[in-house]
């Protein structure tokens, strides 16, 4: 019974560390992550520790301190990879492109996602291919390759367009139309 009262205090703090996060309250957040990872790892729960370190790694992301994010996604990711926990994997992948892209090192971003579209090739995820073909679509927009970049646009496009999610689809039609202002 002790175990599962402290899972779920590691839930919810992570849910906890969520809400702030959402709410941009990233100080907040940090704590609660931090929280739960602290709990994840006395718990000895590979999941909860690989959710808690990716989850920490997109606060810092978001904070802009780029150098910790990378450092604490790469541990996450490496978790997930030994433990097989393919879509944890795969998130912390592409938060580890996305704080590549922001240091412009894009030969890296292209190689990671490379890596995450395989992932979602083999597991027929056509969200999380929209989502990648949408994000290499980013990265050559931001290398001004455009044409390049509208490629992925479009595929991202087709797949939204059959997955159904409209925001999802919204945002990939922006990426499209500030292409298209060029």
């Amino acid at each position: 019974k002790e175990l599962k009262h402290t899972d779920k205090i590691c839930s919810f703090n992570n849910i906890l560390g969520l809400s702030y996060f959402y709410l941009s309250k990233y100080t907040e957040a940090t704590t609660y992550f931090k929280k739960s990872l602290i709990q994840a790892k006395q718990n000895g729960d590979d999941v909860s520790i690989v959710n808690a370190t990716v989850n920490l790694g997109m606060v810092y992301y978001y904070s802009k301190f780029y150098d910790i994010a990378l450092d604490i996604l790469i541990e996450g990711v490496e978790l997930a990879k030994t433990q097989k926990l393919t879509n944890q994997y795969s998130i912390g992948l592409s938060l580890m492109a996305s704080v590549y892209l922001e240091l412009k090192k894009y030969d890296r971003v292209l190689e990671i996602y490379d890596e995450v579209l395989e992932l979602n090739l083999n597991s027929n995820n056509t969200t999380g291919l929209a989502g990648v073909y949408n994000d290499y679509g980013i990265t050559y927009k931001r290398m001004k390759k455009y044409n390049q970049a509208l490629e992925y646009f479009n595929k991202a496009l087709v797949l939204a367009n059959k997955d159904g999610n409209l925001q999802f689809k919204k945002n990939i039609v922006h990426n499209l139309g500030t292409i298209s202002m060029l």
